[in-house]
């Protein structure tokens, strides 16, 4: 069984990233903003998470990765891949999700293409199959999609 967990406030980009994660994952949660991304990292345990980082007017997905990789380090838990998508496309921009603990990083919209090479970078130890629900994660085995 795998799982991701959408954070974004779009309601719009919400819909489009839940039905492509549908298509690959056995499970997905959608959230809309930071106390719902604490509640749900721990009791949800996503295998990765797609994460919006203009999060209504207050809330920054930056600094929610930043905080939740400092949880990751005082509980002693194995870091959650994390990609951030968002509609910013600037190389600082980048460089910031990157410091801030983030292991991808894809631009608005989602595609089916960047989410399959999202999957395959950061979920390595998983694998792509073809089933009658089309490519889903597999947890377990080594992709031998690369």
């Amino acid at each position: 069984m795998t799982r991701v967990l959408i954070v974004d406030d779009s309601l719009t980009d919400a819909y489009r990233a839940e039905q492509l994660s549908l298509d690959y994952f056995s499970e997905v949660m959608t959230v809309c903003t930071a106390r719902g991304f604490f509640i749900e990292m721990d009791s949800f345990k996503p295998d990765l998470v797609l994460m919006d980082v203009m999060i209504g007017e207050v809330e920054n997905g930056f600094a929610l990765i930043s905080e939740w990789r400092s949880i990751e380090v005082e509980r002693g838990l194995e870091k959650t891949p994390i990609a951030v998508v968002s509609s910013k496309t600037a190389p600082e921009d980048r460089d910031w999700a990157f410091k801030q603990g983030a292991q991808a990083y894809l631009t608005k919209p989602i595609t089916r293409e960047n989410l399959i090479e999202a999957i395959k970078f950061l979920l390595p130890l998983q694998s792509l199959e073809v089933s009658a629900k089309g490519i889903v994660v597999v947890p377990g085995k080594s992709s031998n999609l690369r």
